[in-house]
């Protein structure tokens, strides 16, 4: 059972940026493909527009869709005046008349659709917006077997955060075999 609702991480928009912000590769590698699909582009879970916005300054016509107001009031501001739409809703049930040539899911976001019937209204959202022959993109992580193990707190990374201090990052990981989830607590010290 889930007792929380998996969204802890997003409540502070600035910070996770500063976190998690220029992976230019991977919004790259993103970028080529849409270009390879020429039309609007839509991307779930967009967050605070990492990539969306990425795209969007190279010319790509985008909707970013994310189910946190936050991050999308966050990502609003560093997009203003550029030809990008962002849109509160959840991707699991979000229906609406547009289709798309490329929809993708960045950053490891595929992973906060816990359980398989998550994974599945996704994917129907996804099917129902694709253009005939379109593509869908995402990323996820794939543990090896020995990483579907209890782990006590270790060291993940560090950033700088908007007051200047330096946050150590760290966490615990504790897998559920019954239900197949990986439960990650993640530390900011």
């Amino acid at each position: 059972m889930i007792d929380h609702d998996n969204l802890e991480e997003y409540r502070d928009p600035i910070n996770y940026d500063l976190e998690f912000g220029g992976e230019t590769n991977k919004y790259n590698f993103y970028l080529d493909i849409a270009r390879l699909n020429p039309g609007e582009v839509w991307e779930l879970a967009c967050g605070t527009g990492l990539t969306t916005i990425h795209l969007s300054k190279s010319g790509i016509h985008i909707t970013g869709l994310d189910i946190y107001s936050s991050m999308l009031e966050y990502a609003r501001v560093k997009a203003q005046g550029l030809p990008v739409d962002f849109i509160e809703a959840d991707a699991r049930t979000l229906d609406f008349e547009k289709r798309f040539p490329m929809i993708y899911l960045a950053g490891n976001a595929f992973q906060a659709f816990l359980r398989e019937e998550d994974q599945r209204a996704l994917f129907e959202t996804v099917y129902k917006h694709l253009e005939p022959n379109g593509l869908f993109v995402f990323e996820t992580r794939t543990p090896l077997g020995t990483d579907l193990s209890n782990q006590e707190e270790s060291i993940w990374g560090k950033f700088i955060d908007k007051d200047g201090i330096k946050v150590k990052v760290s966490g615990t990981q504790s897998y559920d075999s019954s239900n197949q989830i990986m439960h990650w607590v993640t530390f900011h010290d």
